[in-house]
């Protein structure tokens, strides 16, 4: 299993960069009321959709295996199709703007449930981690390791996955001050940087899975 990890440890990190999830994790902590609350409702509703879809993407990829040869052109071209969408993402959020301010005035008004609802529009929304996660739970699906490992590797990744988003609230729960020194830094440097780092982060990925899907054509 420690060798499998390995394998898939670029994906599981290029799958756990999303400047835009941070970015709102730290907004709310800013903006709402209760925002500990709030934040954490929102990762709730993240990982709650995470965790299952996960899970049913590796039953289906392990439940595949008996049917479709591992190395198929099918898999290939399936990393290379998200790859491609990547590419338009990037270009496409490149040329879009949004109002902080706009977003502050609806986390604000906002009732503890939309949070929720809010963190599961926001992982379907998360392409670069379902782009990554076909190639990510393909490797894991095809690995020569027990079912038990598979499951064990699949909840490490879950758990690296949210850590960017739980960190945050951490930190608010448990080192106040700490995180009134921190967190306006680090809003100040997504609401400067993030669109330009997520384009980064998700041509970086678009380019790997390329890569990897024309090799193994």
């Amino acid at each position: 299993m420690g060798d499998l990890l390995v394998e898939i440890a670029p994906l599981v990190l290029a799958a756990a960069i999303s400047p835009a999830t941070i970015g709102i994790v730290v907004l709310i902590l800013a903006t709402a009321e209760r925002p500990v609350l709030r934040a954490s409702a929102f990762t709730a509703g993240f990982a709650g959709l995470l965790i299952p879809l996960s899970a049913a993407g590796l039953l289906a990829f392990s439940g595949a295996r008996s049917s479709v040869d591992p190395g198929s052109p099918a898999f290939a071209w399936i990393d290379i199709a998200m790859g491609a969408a990547l590419l338009v993402v990037s270009a496409v959020s490149l040329t879009r703007t949004s109002s902080i301010d706009a977003a502050q005035q609806r986390l604000r008004r906002a009732p503890v449930a939309a949070y929720f609802g809010f963190g599961a529009v926001m992982m379907l929304s998360n392409l670069s981690t379902l782009a990554v996660a076909v190639s990510m739970l393909h490797e894991i699906a095809i690995a020569d390791v027990s079912t038990f490992e598979r499951g064990l590797t699949l909840a490490i990744v879950d758990a690296v996955i949210l850590v960017p988003v739980v960190a945050p609230i951490a930190l608010v729960a448990l080192a106040p001050s700490t995180a009134d020194r921190v967190l306006p830094n680090i809003r100040a440097g997504v609401d400067r940087y993030g669109v330009k780092v997520g384009a980064a982060v998700f041509i970086a990925i678009a380019i790997y899975l390329l890569v990897e899907g024309i090799s193994h054509l």
